[in-house]
């Protein structure tokens, strides 16, 4: 790989890390200044309820419009309307603002969902470039940026909200996007891509497409059962183990610190050479054995320990699952299947959520982790199904 490339990975990183960092601050500071304004759980979970859909539309707008042919640009136009919609608040005030508010919440996680096709799209052309590199490395780098960007932006939105008013968050946080848009745009390489005509078939039609079906079945099935852990946690921690709030802090950090340094051992195992398709339902079954071992945590430190490793184990993943889906697409259809992929996360937390809250309210932790196991082995069943029909085929690139 030469320096020129390296370059724009690094230049895509720095980007990465910015925007996260934006995204981050304001992801936390739009729920907790609704229930500030609003006193009401309800109205906070309306905010929550018209991001979801924001991420639900998000695959249909990339599917049908496309405004440039390169991602790269896709990517800077899209936050700069970040950044405008975040400075924007700064003119609204009073009874008004939590109708703002709720506009933000699905306008951003609408561009931001988009922008994930777009990144993911890039990341597979600029692979496809290089000499020596592979996908999997490039996403498992932008990874450690993103989640190092996260991990920020959680720390400092709040610091900042409780030092400044959210107006003044929020036009931080629209500098930030600025300042990605820069090192995005620095990135020369033409990625500029013709629009196949089979780009035109409907959403679930490419994202459920014969050669990738098991796949995309697959991942919904697995997004269930971490979805379960997502909406089942608080409520163990708090409720089962009636820890402090520094002890839910300790959690969110160290959640944050597997996932980046799952994502360094990925960036490190696949500069090589990139993990073959065969290892997709192994991994997935390694997601069922930590469930079960979380099925029998008994005290906060167990559940720590044991949910710590699920957490970089996904982080390690995420590369692999991602390359998976680009490398069994057409190059035309990478920006959509990136978007759908987000989309069909999005949709099967709802599920997941909402299976986790029930579960552990009614029928305890061995329960519900003995459910996620279920189901991630049925995904694990689903992955071998796919590697033993991808292996009669060519992926398409």
């Amino acid at each position: 790989m030469d320096k020129k490339l390296k370059n724009y990975i690094r230049y895509l990183c720095g980007g990465m890390l910015l925007s996260s960092l934006a995204s981050s601050m304001y992801l936390i500071v739009l729920p907790l200044y609704v229930y500030h304004l609003t006193n009401s759980a309800i109205s906070t979970a309306f905010q929550v309820t018209v991001s979801a859909i924001g991420s639900l539309l998000s695959c249909f707008f990339v599917n049908n419009f496309n405004l440039f042919k390169s991602d790269k640009n896709h990517i800077v136009a899209i936050n700069v309307c970040l950044s405008l919609l975040l400075c924007l608040s700064y003119f609204f005030s009073g009874l008004n603002i939590i109708y703002w508010l709720y506009l933000i919440s699905f306008v951003a996680t609408f561009l931001d969902t988009c922008s994930s096709g777009y990144i993911e799209s890039l990341i597979s052309f600029i692979a496809k470039t290089a000499e020596n590199t592979n996908r999997q490395n490039i996403i498992a780098k932008t990874k450690i940026f993103s989640g190092m960007g996260s991990a920020l932006g959680f720390f400092f939105g709040g610091t900042l909200l409780s030092l400044f008013e959210y107006k003044m968050v929020f036009l931080m946080s629209g500098g930030l996007f600025i300042l990605s848009c820069i090192f995005i745009h620095r990135i020369s390489i033409n990625d500029a891509k013709p629009r196949d005509n089979a780009i035109k078939k409907a959403v679930y039609q490419i994202l459920f497409a014969k050669n990738i079906f098991y796949l995309s079945t697959a991942h919904g099935v697995s997004a269930i059962s971490l979805f379960i852990y997502n909406g089942s946690f608080i409520y163990i921690l708090k409720n089962i183990y009636n820890v402090d709030d520094v002890y839910v802090s300790l959690y969110f950090f160290m959640m944050m610190l597997a996932a980046i340094f799952g994502s360094l051992f990925m960036a490190r195992l696949s500069k090589s050479q990139a993990l073959p398709v065969y290892m997709a339902p192994r991994l997935r079954t390694l997601y069922a054995l930590l469930f079960l071992i979380v099925a029998f945590s008994t005290n906060y430190w167990y559940f720590l320990v044991s949910v710590f490793v699920l957490n970089f184990i996904h982080a390690f993943s995420i590369p692999f699952w991602q390359d998976c889906f680009q490398k069994y697409s057409a190059a035309s259809q990478w920006r959509v299947i990136g978007t759908s992929r987000k989309t069909l996360v999005a949709m099967a937390g709802i599920v997941g959520s909402f299976l986790g809250g029930y579960l552990i309210g009614g029928y305890g932790v061995m329960i519900t982790y003995f459910f996620a196991a279920f189901l991630a082995l049925i995904s694990s069943v689903l992955l071998m199904i796919f590697v033993r029909q991808s292996s009669e085929a060519q992926p398409k690139m």
